[in-house]
């Protein structure tokens, strides 16, 4: 994938427009341990730049509301085209935000986390959403009020 660098001549594709999504839905009680996606669905359709690299922001206010040690985390998913395309990014904590394992007494923290993701195909739609997990056997106390998602062309 080429860089680009002072002089190169600059098209179209090497900068498509950063794009972003948000939703202030509160999702409580969440007992999902396994990675969901979220009524409503938050995610956005980009174009991958000529260098073949994003960078992808998600974040969201989080929480736990009850005396145990379960959290609730936040990470981006990808697609080749649109979420029935080609995974190339699976939803990882590494790549996200998770909420503090204690309780925090009714308060949301919002936090979010930016990574880069390369060898993408220069001009290939992707698709990205956010998608959410709970950590913890206690029951179901995390709880989200936001989830949002930013894609921006990177060099």
């Amino acid at each position: 994938m080429p860089d680009l660098l002072a002089g190169s001549k600059i098209r179209a594709l090497d900068t498509p427009p950063t794009v972003y999504a948000l939703d202030g839905t509160v999702i409580a009680n969440i007992t999902e341990v396994t990675y969901t996606v979220g009524t409503p669905e938050v995610g956005v359709t980009f174009t991958a730049p000529t260098t073949g690299r994003v960078t992808i922001s998600v974040g969201g206010g989080l929480r736990n509301n009850a005396a145990n040690a379960d959290r609730v985390a936040l990470a981006p998913q990808v697609f080749e085209d649109d979420s029935s395309g080609l995974e190339v990014l699976a939803p990882t904590v590494l790549r996200g935000v998770s909420s503090e394992g204690i309780a925090t007494a009714g308060d949301f923290a919002y936090r979010g986390h930016t990574s880069m993701l390369d060898g993408l195909t220069p001009g290939q739609e992707y698709y990205a959403r956010v998608m959410y997990i709970k950590f913890g056997t206690a029951g179901s106390t995390p709880d989200i009020t936001a989830r949002d998602i930013l894609v921006e062309p990177a060099s």
